[in-house]
């Protein structure tokens, strides 16, 4: 039996973040939530995620962008998901400039978000293996 893996939800709405967490983990995943910043940054320091879905606005001093910007500093290989209920094609643009996987207005989908989320972690998957394996063949063959 293969282990499930981690993901992280950041959102400061109770019945989104209880709602979403429980469709997430009866998708296969094992979920963390946190409210803000700096609980998610407790979270990421205790535990490494396949993948974190972050809100945009986040009560206190660590916003949706600054959570991308130190998950992807740290970790590069997790994807990220940002969702918000203030879309704008600025903040868009501006959160898969720093490396989301993409960006939901709310309210979504979920079976959207399963789609997205799913096909970025078997990219992210595929990507991990070949670089494993081009090491791989590079120590066999000296290249």
């Amino acid at each position: 039996m293969s282990m499930k893996p981690y993901l992280l939800l950041i959102d400061d709405h109770e019945m989104l973040r209880i709602s979403l967490s429980n469709e997430l983990r009866k998708a296969g995943f094992q979920v963390d939530t946190a409210v803000d910043g700096p609980e998610a940054l407790r979270n990421l320091e205790r535990k490494t995620y396949i993948a974190v879905i972050t809100d945009l606005a986040l009560p206190g001093k660590l916003n949706g962008i600054e959570i991308l910007e130190i998950v992807k500093r740290d970790s590069p290989e997790t994807v990220v998901l940002v969702i918000t209920a203030y879309g704008s094609i600025e903040t868009a643009v501006e959160a898969m400039k720093k490396g989301a996987e993409d960006y939901l207005t709310k309210p979504f989908e979920v079976e959207e978000l399963l789609i997205i989320l799913n096909r970025a972690i078997k990219l992210r998957t595929l990507e991990s293996e070949n670089v494993k394996l081009l090491k791989r063949l590079g120590k066999l063959y000296q290249f």
